[in-house]
């Protein structure tokens, strides 16, 4: 049974790795090169943006597609494959937390803060059970913002433990452009715990290098990394590739102006994923 899935999965995968290049197009499609589709009424908020991941041992699409490979890159929601390395133009960014049940618990996002700042609901109390800790935890909103809530603070998931990591994670989220993949652009990357180091090592070199960030090529690879307790896990390593062109520069405003309110398919999925995938032990991780 597990194999007949497996190469379901596998007929799934190699029919989506030819979207940018459908055999099939008729003539007068292709004619038409890059297009408006002609919805009408919409905004970014009625679009589902796929994630360019790194998938980890325990990916869900290293079991379902032949193609996933662990410390590959992969497109969710179409599932195709990105190959060892990506280049990436980021159109815009932000940074939001969500506060999530721990991992087992079938409840979904408790709370969220999408600017970084104010949670919504603004006060709250959740109970919840901490795999390896036998008291239950309560975790509570007691002012909508996010600082004075403590829950984004190391100690705020285990009662007594200052060492605990935040109840609430930490995302930097990027809206970008991948120069070599034009017609699955753009897309979201998001990193949060154990990414979040390499994100603010993205920002910085954003930021010292004194130029719009729509005009900067960066060049993102795959590395080993180890977190405190030794376990080994796929991380990532951002350097400078040189620049956008003007027309890459001029598609990516206008994907920041279109997209101005965008939202992964599946953030909760991604957190569990970061659950399991050598997040934060210490307050050196972050």
């Amino acid at each position: 049974m597990a194999n007949g899935k497996k190469r379901v999965a596998t007929q799934q995968s190699k029919a989506v790795a030819t979207v940018g290049d459908d055999q099939n197009m008729p003539a007068y499609v292709k004619e038409m090169g890059r297009t408006a589709s002609g919805l009408q009424g919409l905004d970014s908020r009625d679009f589902i943006l796929p994630r360019a991941v790194l998938l980890q041992a325990l990916s869900r699409q290293v079991e379902a597609f032949e193609q996933a490979k662990v410390g590959k890159f992969w497109m969710t929601v179409i599932d195709q494959p990105l190959g060892d390395t990506l280049d990436i133009i980021v159109c815009s960014n932000k940074k939001r937390y969500l506060l999530l049940p721990p991992m087992g618990d079938s409840r979904g996002i408790l709370a969220r803060a999408d600017d970084a700042k104010t949670w919504v609901p603004p006060e709250g109390e959740w109970t919840v059970q901490i795999k390896g800790v036998k008291q239950p935890q309560t975790w509570k909103i007691t002012h909508p913002d996010v600082r004075r809530s403590g829950l984004a603070e190391f100690g705020s998931s285990i009662a007594g433990d200052p060492d605990s990591k935040p109840a609430a994670t930490l995302f930097y989220d990027y809206l970008v452009y991948l120069p070599d993949y034009p017609d699955l652009s753009p897309c979201l990357l998001s990193l949060a715990r154990s990414q979040g180091k390499k994100a603010k090592d993205l920002n910085g070199k954003i930021e010292f290098r004194g130029k719009a960030m729509q005009t900067q090529r960066f060049r993102v690879t795959p590395i080993k990394d180890r977190n405190a307790d030794g376990q080994e896990f796929w991380n990532l390593a951002f350097a400078y590739n040189g620049w956008a062109t003007d027309q890459e520069y001029a598609k990516c405003m206008a994907i920041s102006e279109r997209f101005k309110d965008y939202r992964a398919a599946d953030e909760e999925e991604q957190a569990r994923e970061e659950d399991t995938a050598g997040g934060p032990k210490d307050r050196g991780e972050l």
